[in-house]
């Protein structure tokens, strides 16, 4: 069985449950997947509205933290229904673009290691040597998430 894993529609794993189970493999499949989506989606928007309460003391707990939650899950579903791509071409979107979180996280961490160590660390400051390889290897993944953003964009038929 030769697996299709070209098109912007493959779902080579999906295929590999086929071959192996026929139309119950796909079930069993389908059944796995959407297991897997469902608490990714539900754990994904707990996190992003556990760290929206830092803004907001009303969504601590409650029901604030559960409308907060029930709303990223809507924001979700109305962004996957207007980009109207393949489940699997928007799951290396997305595994792409994450990439680029952890310069982000980075630069913050770099920041305070450089610039606010008396506020943020109670005066503790970090040896320059450790603050100059920690600002390199920021450097390195923003090149590296710079360099990957372009060929997922493409993936997806978005930009040139």
């Amino acid at each position: 069985m030769t697996l299709d894993i070209t098109s912007q529609t493959a779902n080579p794993a999906g295929q590999a449950f086929g071959a192996v189970l026929g139309e119950a493999g796909i079930r069993i499949f389908g059944a796995i997947f959407w297991a897997a989506a469902l608490s990714s989606v539900i754990g994904a928007a707990y996190t992003s509205a556990t760290f929206l309460s830092t803004f907001s003391k009303r969504l601590t707990d409650g029901w604030g933290l559960r409308l907060a939650t029930v709303a990223f899950i809507a924001v979700s579903l109305i962004v996957y229904v207007i980009i109207d791509t393949a489940p699997a071409a928007i799951l290396v979107f997305v595994g792409g673009f994450n990439g680029l979180i952890l310069p982000i996280g980075l630069t913050i961490f770099m920041y305070i290691g450089w610039f606010r160590s008396k506020d943020v660390l109670g005066g503790y400051r970090y040896p320059k040597w450790l603050l100059v390889i920690g600002t390199l290897a920021t450097l390195l993944s923003f090149y590296m998430g710079a360099v990957s953003v372009g060929p997922i964009f493409a993936f997806l038929g978005i930009g040139a």
